[in-house]
């Protein structure tokens, strides 16, 4: 009997161009339905769905706590270093480190913090992360170190603080790395918001900007 090996490729959240024969594993070792292309995981507890990047039910499990920001996320937007074969619990890769995880209360103040009113909307996206928290969360105090450092370096180099002039530089390049990062993220978030994202955003946040309007 001649054995045949066949071969698929995913994307990192396993879509694939095809969907081959309904007994063969797909992504991840999960058995993936011939008909809608979607994968029933923990037994059939959730329906992931490869294409939309997002399960198509939200998570039992407290999503509004260790379970993430999101309800309907896959891995929390990381399926790089994130596994998820119970379609209810992600566990992490080799080598990976564990998302941050924040209460509900967090996640508000740091969406809600004075610095970051032009992100407004941010944290609706179905892509935001713990990561994008954590980023948040650190922005407000970097845009104050920022704006210290941009003071202390001219006093430096005006009392030739040789030794200390080096670092201070070293350390607004850094921060000014860190802020433009953070700055380009939540950008990418507030701009992506799909018309239901944007609708639960402005429902909650009325100083958010109208979706630009468009005529057919």
């Amino acid at each position: 009997m001649q054995s045949k090996v066949i071969s698929f490729q995913y994307t990192c959240y396993g879509a694939s161009a095809k969907l081959g024969n309904i007994y063969v594993l797909g992504f991840t070792g999960a058995p993936r339905d011939i008909w809608t292309g979607c994968y029933l995981l923990g037994n059939g507890k959730r329906t992931y769905n490869p294409n939309l990047m997002r399960f198509l039910s939200p998570d039992s499990l407290s999503p509004f706590s260790k379970g993430g920001i999101n309800a309907y996320a896959y891995c929390s937007a990381d399926p790089i270093n994130r596994l998820d074969h119970s379609g209810q619990n992600w566990i992490k890769k080799l080598f990976s480190r564990p998302e941050p995880a924040y209460k509900m209360t967090e996640i508000i103040a740091a969406h809600d913090h004075p610095d970051l009113q032009k992100y407004s909307g941010w944290r609706f996206s179905s892509k935001a992360t713990g990561w994008d928290v954590k980023m948040a969360k650190k922005l407000p105090k970097r845009l104050a170190e920022k704006a210290q450092l941009e003071r202390d370096i001219p006093e430096a180099a005006q009392l030739r603080s040789y030794n200390l002039l080096p670092k201070l530089v070293k350390r607004l390049q850094y921060v000014t790395a860190k802020i433009e990062a953070t700055d380009s993220r939540l950008a990418e978030l507030q701009s992506g918001l799909t018309p239901h994202e944007l609708a639960a955003a402005l429902s909650q946040n009325q100083g958010l900007p109208p979706p630009p309007y468009s005529e057919y």
